[in-house]
Order: structure tokens, then C-alpha cells, then sequence
């Protein structure tokens, strides 16, 4: 992870959105991310409002799970 990538979005070949990375090797080999829905449920116990992003219609309701992904660790290409 380069400085200046911390919360950056991290995506799945795919193009799903699975989290926000925050630290990381220098040589890229490793990189730590939250998954979103870890930060779904942050912002769900600290806001009023559930969480919906309106540009691309997605709402935490609608979102794939771990699941959707295998559970398996993202590698970079």
C-alpha cells in the first residue's frame, strides 16, 4: 500500500465494493481493509438514519454478504 491509499475503496476483480483499506506492506504484498459491512454497522449504531448511498442505489439492506465473495482473501493482480 502506497501513502496516501488509506481509505481508499477496496473492490473485488469483479468490481463489488467489499471495504476501505487502512494500512498495508510497503511492497504491496499485504493490505488491511474493513469490510463494509463492519462500517454499515458503525454508522447504523452511530447515525439516526439507516445508511443509503443514492447515486448507485445501494442500501445496506441490499448489500451481498462475505458470502457472496467466498469468504476468501482479495488478491491484487
Amino acid at each position: 500500500m502506497a501513502p496516501g491509499d488509506s481509505g481508499s475503496l477496496v473492490f473485488t476483480s469483479t468490481g463489488h465494493v467489499v471495504g476501505i483499506a487502512f494500512g498495508g506492506s510497503h511492497d504491496g504484498d499485504v493490505l488491511y481493509f474493513t469490510h463494509s459491512h463492519d462500517l454499515v454497522d458503525e454508522i447504523k449504531a452511530t447515525s439516526k438514519r439507516d445508511p443509503w448511498l443514492k447515486d448507485i442505489g445501494w442500501s445496506s439492506s441490499a448489500s451481498a454478504g462475505p458470502s457472496s465473495w467466498g469468504g476468501k482473501q482479495q488478491q491484487s493482480s
